[in-house]
């Protein structure tokens, strides 16, 4: 259960990032596709898939971390297929390396936003299946994120344009036109020990 002050600072959290959801800049919300607080504790259920790592639903977030033994990034999937799309999340860095928002398309990766404690990057994925493909930054900045520290990201998707923005202070775009792709799940990846995931939404977009 929640305590009064941790009830009081979502409630504050969530007025913001209401406002934060409502100012788009290439979109405008459709359909919702998912609202998850985590206020549950306990194992995640379907939609959710935990491919790899420790996610855990307790004190009112989300806590992943990588385990060594898996010899691979921490994922969590949240499998609704989308194509156009508005992502909203908080997060805290909690010693993990980074973390990603990251899309597939049907034959493999596709684009991810990388966050780490010093720099926010989107970046389009390598071609696995091409050995002449490589990944490609298509726009950074830098931006620190401290330990304990929370943050807001919403990410816009509309056909090949993306836009994404951390804490309304940081903005990336980027274009190409394969990411005007169906996605089959909306995907989370972490390196290292730990990160915090909170209230994170997602809705079908419709360009402005």
């Amino acid at each position: 259960m929640k305590s009064i002050a941790t009830i009081i600072f979502t409630l504050t959290l969530s007025i913001a990032s209401s406002i934060f959801a409502d100012d788009l800049l290439i979109s405008k919300k459709g359909e919702p596709l998912m609202s998850e607080d985590f206020s549950t504790a306990g194992p995640l259920k379907a939609p959710w898939t935990l491919p790899k790592g420790k996610w855990e639903a307790k004190d009112g977030a989300l806590w992943a971390s990588e385990i060594k033994a898996d010899k691979h990034a921490a994922v969590l999937h949240y499998n609704k297929k989308n194509h156009n799309l508005i992502v909203q999340f908080d997060y805290e860095l909690q010693g993990a390396k980074f973390l990603h928002l990251s899309f597939n398309h049907a034959k493999g990766h596709l684009w991810r936003l990388m966050i780490s404690d010093k720099e926010i990057r989107l970046q389009k994925d390598k071609d696995k299946k091409d050995p002449n493909s490589k990944a490609e930054v298509t726009a950074k900045t830098s931006f620190i994120s401290k330990a304990g520290e929370r943050h807001s990201v919403i990410v816009e998707i509309v056909g090949a344009q993306i836009v994404a923005r951390i804490d309304d202070k940081v903005t990336l775009k980027a274009s190409n036109p394969a990411f005007d792709s169906d996605k089959p799940n909306i995907r989370f990846i972490v390196r290292g020990e730990s990160v915090l995931l909170d209230n994170v939404k997602a809705w079908q977009a419709e360009a402005k």
